[in-house]
């Protein structure tokens, strides 16, 4: 067997055993527990959207504090309004993670394989003719 046919068949192997997991990882779970779940997740995602912007809308025209007390009230809401928006952020990211992971992977694949042609082609032509 040729090198570069080694080369593609490893190549070959890597991505269909990648977009295979991909696949797997990311088809809806059968039990009746997830499919009653994953509907009321999903609007629940969009609900929790629409209630931080509710909460942060009603902190912003409450308007200055008149006391220490209020004051300490509105900067916790806030600090909580904060960090839900940073869990929703990072939830969102999450569902990206897996496919940004096989497109490195993949990337990477191509980029060994090039190097690897180039190298190759490159000592091909590098012997001297005897």
């Amino acid at each position: 067997m040729k090198r570069t046919t080694l080369y593609i068949a490893i190549f070959a192997a890597g991505l269909g055993l990648g977009a295979f997991a991909e696949y797997e990882l990311t088809q809806p779970r059968q039990s009746l527990i997830d499919q009653d779940w994953h509907p009321f997740f999903k609007g629940h995602e969009d609900a929790s959207h629409a209630r931080i912007m509710r909460f942060q809308k009603a902190l912003t025209n409450a308007g200055d504090a008149k006391d220490l007390d209020t004051l300490s009230r509105q900067l916790e809401a806030q600090l909580r309004v904060e960090d839900l928006i940073i869990k929703s952020r990072e939830a969102e990211y999450a569902k990206i993670t897996l496919l940004s992971a096989f497109i490195v992977a993949l990337l990477t694949a191509i980029g060994g394989a090039i190097v690897a042609w180039l190298r190759a082609k490159r000592s091909t032509h590098d012997t001297p003719n005897r």
